[in-house]
């Protein structure tokens, strides 16, 4: 009979939480957040995240399947890939929607991250406060425009055969919008979140046989990019104003050390009306030999970018999101990779849902803001019908 190698390779004990290395996060307290704050529990996770969580509650109440007992060896191997995503906030680094992805995740999974449960806890109540500051004032907003309507001066009521119409004049007010959440509170908040990646369908190469220098395509303009997953993308050509002063890395795969960069002066970076082109010096070293003999041999023939987005458009049409990113907040690394790996979009995704949701509560609001106006005239016409005599009615 084979071992079950849980909770490490060699083990054989059962699978289960109870024999787990990892301790597990307060259920209770992520099964009330799930439910009072779906905006936060929306903004971290993913699709197989919402899966652990429920697979854990199924565990919690005594269930024991094989997709369960999967799940439990894969929750090992989680945390300890994730186990620092919530890095930023031991620093002085306010929580938003936008940067607590990391620890949600981490609450999905029943696990705990290097913060510790009470720091988790308490970064996520800190945003809580965030949410619930802010509806206040919305519901406030909705007062006083009740309070408006109730203050309007009555002009006149006619009667006709089966109504009574009344005439007001109108409120002098500005439109009401929904508040605009500042996603970043400093400089120092905003190189702590996550940044996005994707794959440039532009071949790279040596510029000529004698020379040691690299040519590519960071991004390519107006590209429509495959589904990304629910939406697909394009990149202005105004995006990058401004970000060729970034200090930026040529890297392989995004990793390890640099090859170039621009504060070196070994990467240069440049706009053409194909899009943002670099030209990176390759060093004597053995790993830039070997991605040099990897170019020539075509084993390596794409460019990735590494970058966080400031302003974007999104609309949809004919049923599909698209997005177009006018603006790049920082461009972190462009990079030679070996696999066309699936682009990075979580953070994108993260924005779709905040974009979706943010339109349903615009709708939701003129609804409510609709519904309000109506049920105060007809408050309104009552109360004065009480209080006027027959003949004031022309």
């Amino acid at each position: 009979m084979a071992i079950t190698n849980f909770p490490n390779k060699g083990d054989d004990k059962k699978i289960s939480l109870r024999n787990s290395e990892e301790p597990q996060f307060s259920h209770s307290y992520a099964n009330k957040l799930k439910n009072e704050y779906p905006k936060i529990w929306k903004a971290g996770g993913n699709i197989r995240g919402n899966q652990a969580y429920q697979l854990w509650t199924k565990a919690k109440k005594g269930e024991d399947t094989p997709a369960i007992r999967e799940w439990i060896k894969e929750r090992e191997a989680w945390i300890k890939r994730h186990y620092r995503d919530g890095q930023k906030f031991k620093k002085d680094v306010e929580p938003n929607i936008s940067n607590v992805a990391g620890v949600v995740a981490q609450i999905k999974w029943g696990t705990i991250g290097n913060l510790g449960e009470s720091k988790m806890k308490s970064v996520i109540n800190e945003l809580k406060k965030k949410l619930d500051k802010k509806e206040k004032k919305n519901n406030n907003m909705k007062n006083q425009e009740i309070q408006e309507i109730q203050e309007r001066h009555i002009q006149k009521i006619e009667e006709t055969n089966d109504a009574f119409i009344i005439y007001y004049g109108k409120a002098e007010k500005p439109e009401v919008e929904l508040p605009i959440e500042d996603n970043y509170k400093d400089d120092e908040e905003r190189k702590s979140v996550e940044f996005e990646k994707r794959m440039t369908k532009s071949d790279i190469q040596m510029r000529d046989e004698q020379s040691n220098t690299v040519v590519g395509y960071a991004a390519v303009f107006n590209a429509l990019s495959e589904n990304l997953g629910g939406f697909r993308e394009t990149v202005n050509k105004r995006a990058f104003d401004g970000r060729l002063e970034d200090d930026v890395r040529f890297l392989i795969n995004h990793d390890g050390m640099p090859l170039g960069r621009t504060t070196a002066g070994t990467l240069r970076l440049s706009i053409d009306e194909t899009g943002l082109k670099y030209e990176v010096d390759l060093p004597d070293t053995p790993t830039a030999n070997e991605l040099r003999t990897a170019l020539e041999r075509k084993e390596i023939t794409q460019s990735s970018f590494q970058f966080t987005v400031e302003e974007d458009n999104w609309e949809e049409r004919d049923g599909q999101m698209f997005r177009e990113i006018t603006k790049v907040g920082r461009l972190l690394d462009v990079a030679a990779v070996t696999f066309p790996a699936y682009p990075d979009a979580t953070v994108a995704l993260r924005k779709l849902e905040n974009f979706k949701n943010t339109q349903k509560e615009k709708e939701e609001y003129k609804a409510e803001e609709k519904d309000l106006h109506y049920r105060s005239i007809r408050e309104l016409k009552i109360k004065l019908l009480n209080q006027i005599k027959p003949n004031e009615i022309s």
